[in-house]
């Protein structure tokens, strides 16, 4: 009884004196690994933004305590410091995934109920606050694409004007952050992936690049045989080229590699449901695999591709969660974070403390009647 009371000490001073998130410096990076965040985590609402952000992953709120609250699902991870913390994302629509910015400093999100989705809102991440814009004309009865450029929010999503009628064609709008952007709606066209550079459109066979400006427009070749199986299309920052996953004709997923003028390029070595999630330079992307057996890894992993060889090199672990990165810090390599002093995957700090405490009163109870016992 005596040598587990010391155990009990030391082990629960050697919590207190664990490691901390260093102060930021350097460049801002992802980290090599990122966890799986925990129910207890301090948020943006108690403790003020966490700036710069590599990622965002998502969470449940109060599951050991309760239901969930399904306005702060996610986490984000510092750019600079790996510090984890709920982003408080007011009026959140339950089920549909926010987009995080290229260079991690905005959150947009799809905001209403559930079925129900009213608006679009915009947080930023250093200041702390959050712009939203109403949609009129009626209920979003069917949200189908929400991307992010540098200074802009798109937003796809059809609508209903008159109650008990079906939905109106497909709508792709401008939700400009700075005055210079100009408001522009499009219909009907299909969005995909957006970078920096702007959100890559199709329309009638034929890819464009719309920018910030929206005057800028590109047309690329015709490449009517690389076909999207979704929009998860990533664009690189200067918009000369993007990557996706495609249905062929024989039914097998492939890397594309398309430039803009150019045929499709199929990537060699290319695996089942890879999927394309951005650029770290000119002649590679980051690639993950969701639907990734455990037996194989038992952490997901965002592997490095060589789109001219199919090469590929480990690059960052990802916990078993929806992980949102910033695409533009994917250019500069993984940083070493130290482990948080609480893993955001691991039991709270309370309730360890608890069970330590728990241990030492059960040793000292044990003690006690020990004593007495002797004495009788």
């Amino acid at each position: 009884m005596t040598l587990l009371l010391v155990g009990s000490l030391l082990g629960f001073a050697r919590q207190q004196a664990a490691p901390r998130i260093e102060p930021a410096s350097g460049t801002p990076a992802i980290p090599e690994r990122i966890w799986a965040p925990g129910a207890r985590l301090a948020t943006t609402d108690d403790r003020g933004p966490l700036g710069q952000l590599a990622a965002l992953v998502s969470t449940v709120r109060g599951t050991e305590v309760g239901a969930p609250a399904p306005d702060a699902p996610w986490a984000g991870v510092s750019a600079t410091t790996g510090a984890y913390r709920i982003i408080g994302l007011p009026g959140l629509a339950p089920g549909l995934d926010p987009v995080l910015s290229p260079d991690g400093t905005h959150v947009s999100y799809w905001t209403g109920a559930e079925n129900a989705v009213t608006g679009i809102a915009d947080y930023d991440t250093v200041s702390g606050t959050t712009r939203t814009w109403n949609l009129d004309g009626g209920l979003v009865v069917q949200p189908l694409f929400l991307g992010r450029t540098r200074n802009s929010v798109v937003a796809q999503f059809s609508r209903t004007i008159v109650p008990d009628q079906g939905p109106t064609d497909d709508v792709l709008q401008w939700f400009p952050l700075e005055s210079r952007s100009t408001s522009a709606t499009y219909t009907p066209v299909v969005a995909f992936g957006s970078s920096d550079s702007g959100t890559l459109l199709q329309q009638d066979g034929s890819w464009s690049l719309l920018g910030d400006v929206v005057d800028s427009v590109s047309i690329a070749g015709d490449i009517s045989e690389a076909r999207p199986l979704d929009n998860e299309v990533a664009l690189s920052p200067d918009g000369s080229r993007f990557a996706f996953a495609s249905q062929s004709y024989l039914g097998p997923m492939l890397w594309q590699r398309i430039e803009f003028g150019s045929r499709a390029q199929k990537v060699p070595k290319a695996q089942l449901n890879d999927r394309a999630i951005g650029w770290i330079d000119d002649r590679t992307i980051a690639v993950t695999r969701p639907t990734q057996p455990v037996s194989d890894a038992p952490w997901p992993r965002v592997v490095a591709v060589d789109v001219l060889s199919g090469e590929r090199r480990p690059l960052l672990r990802l916990p078993d969660a929806r992980t949102i990165l910033a695409t533009d810090l994917l250019q500069v390599p993984p940083a070493r974070r130290p482990v948080p002093s609480e893993p955001p995957g691991a039991l709270g700090s309370w309730s360890s403390q608890l069970a330590a405490l728990g241990v030492v009163v059960a040793c000292g109870g044990a003690l006690i009647l020990w004593r007495r016992r002797v004495r009788l």
